[in-house]
């Protein structure tokens, strides 16, 4: 096993964890910049929907379902955070 893990289930939870961690400060991120009015909340929603667009050609290609696609799930859990900005 790489880095340091001593099986493949290691591992799994060792990227399980960095990419919640990922995906945390990225969502930290856009509140923080809609907050300062840095960038608007279509910028925002849009950026979201590209990165699901893009999960779910990769899913295509990987030939999964990209409806049952847990990052799709979470940029999807993303979005919704970021429409509560709105009101």
């Amino acid at each position: 096993m790489s880095g340091g893990c001593k099986s493949d289930a290691d591992c799994c939870k060792a990227a399980d964890a960095y990419g919640e961690a990922a995906l945390t400060l990225v969502e930290s991120l856009i509140h923080a910049l809609l907050a300062r009015s840095s960038l608007s909340l279509t910028e925002a929603l849009d950026i979201v929907q590209i990165a699901i667009d893009v999960q779910i050609e990769v899913g295509h290609d990987r030939g999964v379902d990209p409806t049952t696609s847990p990052s799709v799930r979470f940029l999807q859990a993303i979005s919704s955070s970021l429409k509560i900005d709105d009101k």
